[in-house]
Order: structure tokens, then sequence, then C-alpha cells
């Protein structure tokens, strides 16, 4: 609120952003679009999204100042939650406990049509991995299967 009103508020927000939190956003070599955030998305209800937001909004509006939008009609999006192999399986969260709207919505406004179920189905993953990450992909319906095969390696989903 402090930097209402300041023309250069966004650009000093953005900053500090890409300075403190690496987002990385582009396409996959089979042409599937993949954002990879370095944070665990919060628990839903008990966790702020605002963060998300703040760090989220910024990295995808740079990256589509440099490339162009495109309109998904028939696709997934995939959410691949990855906890630090050293974290207690405690400590995991369920899927259904993890807010993702805020993510959903961010990423529809650039690469979808819209996230209605008509024309976005979800896919929610976990594995074991080197640090807490979350990245999300939008598949084209007719390659979940390929995604399925290339991401989920095993039974215990260890990367």
């Amino acid at each position: 609120p402090i930097l209402l009103g300041n023309e250069t508020a966004y650009d000093r927000v953005d900053n500090v952003i890409k300075e403190n939190i690496q987002v990385d956003i582009g396409m996959t070599p089979e042409g599937w679009f993949c954002v990879k955030m370095p944070v665990l998305l919060p628990k839903k209800e008990k966790g702020n999204v605002n963060y998300i937001r703040g760090f989220l909004y910024p990295a995808m509006r740079k990256y589509f100042s440099n490339h162009e939008c495109f309109l998904s009609k028939d696709c997934f999006i995939v959410y691949k939650h990855i906890y630090d192999e050293k974290r207690p399986m405690r400590q995991w969260r369920d899927h259904d406990n993890i807010e993702v709207n805020i993510v959903t919505d961010i990423i529809a406004l650039y690469t979808m049509c819209d996230d209605h179920p008509y024309y976005c189905s979800h896919l929610y993953c976990s594995c074991a991995g080197e640090n807490d990450r979350t990245e999300v992909y939008v598949v084209p319906n007719p390659d979940i299967n390929k995604w399925i095969e290339k991401h989920m390696h095993n039974k215990t989903l260890k990367e």
C-alpha cells in the first residue's frame, strides 16, 4: 500500500522478486509450457497466497512480454510437487490441501482459453527430489500419457 501512486513501484518490486525468487518459465523440448518455482505451494486456508501472486505474476508478465501468449483449448494443467528427500514423509501435503487456485488462474491467463473443466483437466503428483519446489505444466490432452511416462519414473515417484 505504501507504494500506491509511485510510478516506479512495479519495477522496484519486480527487481526485488527477480533477485530473490528465481522462477523458470518456458517451453520444454516436447512443446509443453512449464513453470518451475523454488517453493512448495501453501496449505489451503492456512497459507498466504499473496507471496505466490507477488512473484508469479511479475515473472509471467516478463516472460510473455517477449513471447506470444497461446490459448490451449484441450489440455491438462499438471502440478508436480517435489519435496526435499530429507523431509519426513509426514510433512508431505495431501493434494486436496494444497492451494493451487491462484497459480492456475495466473497460468491460465496466459496459456489457456479458460480453466473450465470443459477445456482443462488437472493432474497432481508428488515425488522426492533434491529440494522443495513446484513444477507446473500445461500439456495438450493428446500428450498427457507421454508426460506421465517421462515424469512418473517408478512407483515410489523418486526423481
